[in-house]
């Protein structure tokens, strides 16, 4: 080109160290430090797919808990389900496959006002927004924090038909927590926290 020898990388792929001996070193698809161009770093904690940064839960599997757990019979109530994966949310909220609100996994507290659920990021990361997604509609309050003591207002939510509750929160923590004001038990099917 221009009378000088010069290769072309293939769709996917750059040359982005200045170094032509190595060729085409980049995957611009997947690196997250050149993300669909030399250079384009995703944001710490955020993953690299076809070229574009993208959000991840980084919620699955962490460790959670909650102020109390409610104990019906052998029924599981722990704060773990609201962490696990599992999406059946939506049968349960109109009834599921047993007629009852509580026929997928829930975390559950009892019924006090102020019950809360929680969970630890495992250090800070910039949060986007989260999802809850609960069995029955009701109002909550979303909150974060830095070392787990103190607690700042990330959010609230109010009850909508059409799961999930979302709610926008755009600043870094390492725990986030679901606060129920009213008097009764705090259910959760799955909490995601979208975050980089």
């Amino acid at each position: 080109m221009a009378g000088e020898c010069a290769g072309r990388c293939a769709a996917g792929r750059a040359e982005c160290d200045g170094d032509p001996a190595n060729g085409c070193e980049r995957d611009t698809g997947r690196d997250r430090f050149h993300c669909g161009g030399c250079g384009v770093s995703c944001e710490a904690g955020a993953g690299c797919a076809e070229g574009r940064c993208v959000l991840r839960n980084v919620a699955t599997g962490r460790p959670a808990q909650q102020s109390s757990t409610y104990v019906p019979g052998s029924v599981d109530r722990r704060p773990g389900l609201a962490v696990d994966g599992r999406l059946c949310q939506v049968a349960a909220r109109y009834g599921g496959e047993d007629g009852s609100p509580f026929s997928c996994p829930v975390s559950q507290t009892n019924a006090v006002a102020g019950s809360w659920w929680q969970v630890d990021l495992g250090a800070s990361r910039g949060v986007a927004r989260v999802d809850i997604w609960q069995p029955l509609d009701f109002a909550v309050r979303l909150q974060g924090s830095d070392d787990g003591e103190a607690w700042r207002e990330l959010g609230v939510a109010e009850p909508q038909l059409v799961p999930p509750l979302r709610i926008a929160v755009g600043s870094s923590v390492r725990w986030v927590r679901v606060v129920r004001p009213s008097a009764e038990s705090l259910m959760l099917s799955e909490v995601e926290v979208w975050g980089r």
